[in-house]
C-alpha cells in the first residue's frame, strides 16, 4: 500500500525529484537516526542549489541496503512506474561521487 505522499503525487500528477536517504549501517536504532536527519538536509542542499523545483524527500530508516523491500523504496518504484519521478537522487551515490 502506497504512503499518503506517493497518494499525493499520484493524485497531483506533477512529476516529482525524489531525494531517497536509507539507514547507514552503523547508525541502527529506533526513530530517525542522525544519518537520514543529516542526509535528508544533504539532499535538500543539493536539489536547492541545483534548481530543482519539486524535489520529495523519501527515506527507509532500519531497512538494509541489501534488501528492496522497504516501504519508501516500493513507493519510489511505484511513482517511477506512474511516470512521475523526473530525476531520483540517492544519498550514498551522490554523497560518495563527490568524495
Amino acid at each position: 500500500m502506497a504512503s499518503q505522499i506517493t497518494a499525493n503525487i499520484i493524485k497531483n500528477g506533477e512529476p516529482v525529484d525524489i531525494l531517497y536517504g536509507r539507514l547507514s549501517q552503523e547508525d541502527d536504532h529506533a526513530g530517525d537516526s542522525n544519518s537520514i536527519v543529516n542526509q535528508r538536509s544533504y539532499l535538500e542542499k543539493y536539489a536547492a542549489d541545483n534548481g530543482f523545483q519539486n524535489p520529495v524527500f523519501m527515506a527507509d530508516d532500519g531497512y538494509s541496503g541489501t534488501n528492496f523491500d522497504r516501504p519508501a523504496w516500493q513507493d519510489i518504484v511505484t511513482l517511477i512506474e506512474a511516470g512521475l519521478v523526473r530525476t531520483l537522487f540517492e544519498y550514498t551515490q551522490l554523497y560518495e561521487n563527490r568524495r
